[in-house]
């Protein structure tokens, strides 16, 4: 019977059952149950090895509980067998390492370890025994051969491994965009560099999502990418790419020198895109976004001439005409008015 703390996360998850929305890209595709989100920062600084390699064997060792009140988990306890082919963090210099692990019985979130799985490892060394994963979550991250371990710190040569993947032609469009969501969980400046590469894509649905990814940390360098994307009537970009385009640029972009694209936004005919537009522009804190924000008290959407009421009051430190959404509501008129005439006199 196992009672360990690293298994508490289960408790956790059965009281939780992470929400995740569409707003993070593409859910890891080894997850079909929503679990806690990927911290790769932290998943790299925590693991003393990591490592590229292939499982090339899985061994039943024996069954197990993993105690998780009121209830249990039935499980069983594996060893895995993985060819390494590259080091990118800790002593290891094995050809060959043992890890034991946890599988349930029934899937509730950790991630599986299929045999022939080629990826980088995340792990903890047991003194005496096989080593163990990190975390159940996320054990592994997407990798191909033949990328060499560049880079002079540990979560650098990850994001280089994840790099490899979006660059090779061997790998499919969904492993790119769920490499690009791994990248999008580092803060790390060399991650927004593979990202800002990633741009240069051919393929559409790899370049949009690292555009989403750039937009959520106030990287503007896809902004013209997105701006274009959006407001085109080819119909090429998916309902996913899209969601992600607009959350980026609504909670993410805050640069002064965004104005430009997101006044070209607010011709959208789609009320989501507007909506975007008029969130970023008010986060911009800029005088530029003033006179867009002005033209939206007119919007036919009442959320986004919520967002032009609260811009022009946040911008110009009116702050006795920047009411709660409540009041606003309650008061729409007095408020859509005074903004009106401030903007004609102006």
């Amino acid at each position: 019977m196992i009672n360990a703390k690293i298994f508490r996360q289960v408790r956790e998850f059965s009281k939780v059952f992470m929400l995740l929305t569409v707003t993070s890209f593409l859910f890891r595709s080894t997850l079909a149950v929503p679990g806690p989100t990927l911290d790769l920062d932290g998943l790299t600084k925590d693991s003393e090895v990591i490592v590229v390699g292939e499982v090339e064997s899985l061994q039943n060792v024996r069954s197990t509980v993993i105690e998780n009140q009121p209830a249990s988990i039935s499980a069983k306890v594996l060893n895995a067998s993985i060819r390494v082919s590259g080091t990118l963090k800790g002593p290891s210099e094995s050809e060959h390492l043992m890890i034991q692990f946890v599988e349930p019985e029934n899937f509730i979130g950790w991630q599986s370890v299929p045999e022939h799985t080629y990826a980088m490892y995340f792990l903890k060394q047991n003194s005496g025994r096989p080593f163990s994963f990190t975390e159940p979550f996320h054990r592994f991250l997407n990798a191909v051969p033949g990328v060499t371990p560049l880079g002079t710190t540990a979560i650098g040569r990850v994001v280089n491994q994840l790099g490899g993947v979006i660059a090779s032609p061997k790998t499919s469009t969904g492993q790119k965009q769920t490499a690009i969501f791994d990248l999008s969980r580092s803060s790390s400046p060399i991650s927004t560099s593979v990202l800002r590469l990633s741009l240069q894509s051919s393929e559409q649905e790899v370049k949009l999502s690292a555009a989403g990814a750039l937009l959520q940390r106030n990287d503007i360098s896809a902004l013209t990418i997105a701006t274009d994307a959006l407001l085109s009537n080819s119909g090429i970009i998916s309902e996913v790419l899209r969601h992600n385009l607009c959350y980026g640029i609504s909670e993410g972009v805050k640069d002064p020198k965004s104005v430009q694209d997101l006044r070209r936004l607010l011709a959208s005919p789609d009320t989501q895109v507007r909506k975007a537009a008029a969130s970023a522009l008010r986060h911009t804190r800029a005088d530029d976004a003033l006179n867009p924000l002005a033209t939206l008290l007119d919007d036919p959407d009442q959320e986004i001439r919520y967002y032009s009421v609260i811009g022009l009051a946040e911008i110009t430190g009116q702050t006795d005409w920047r009411p709660n959404r409540d009041v606003f509501l309650a008061s729409q008129q007095k408020y859509l008015t005074y903004w009106r005439n401030w903007a004609r006199n102006r």
